[in-house]
């Protein structure tokens, strides 16, 4: 782990950038009960073993620091999304492909918590959007807290400004 962290109430947010993938299977075996533990440790490691510039794991933790939520997000660029008739280029924006939490009390201060952090890492590279998969109401509280930041939404994703 490395001294990037984030602080949002009880909720602290690091990159994850070990090798050691092992501790973070049981986890990704709740949200992937089909999965073998060697393809979750190769997802992992897709995401953890580049330059945090390109990907990375981020990993919630609560005051005990057991991990309560992880989001993983890739880098993309020169990207044109169609929406609603018009097309939006995006030099470079951060795609979350997956984000989940373990505790349904907290899930919507974890969600909101992992997504402020995910603004960190845009400004340290200076990526002016964010993508966040649209799926179920599951992320609601991060719709509603940067409603104004939304600049695109599809049926699969919506964008965020950080400009």
């Amino acid at each position: 782990m490395n001294n990037n962290k984030s602080h949002n109430s009880k909720i602290r947010v690091e990159l994850f950038n070990g090798d050691n993938v092992t501790p973070l299977v049981p986890i990704f075996s709740n949200e992937f009960p089909n999965w073998s533990g060697d393809k979750i440790k190769c997802h992992i490691h897709s995401f953890s073993n580049s330059c945090a510039n390109v990907s990375g794991v981020l990993l919630a933790k609560n005051e005990a620091q057991y991990i309560i939520g992880i989001l993983l997000y890739r880098f993309i660029e020169n990207n044109v999304t169609k929406t609603n008739q018009k097309q939006i280029h995006y030099k470079k924006y951060l795609k979350i492909t997956e984000i989940f939490t373990f505790n349904n009390l907290f899930q919507n201060e974890t969600f909101l918590a992992l997504f402020n952090y995910t603004k960190v890492i845009c400004l340290k590279n200076s990526c002016s959007y964010v993508e966040l998969p649209n799926k179920d109401n599951k992320y609601n509280k991060i719709k509603d807290k940067n409603k104004n930041q939304i600049v695109s939404k599809t049926d699969a994703s919506i964008f965020f400004s950080l400009e």
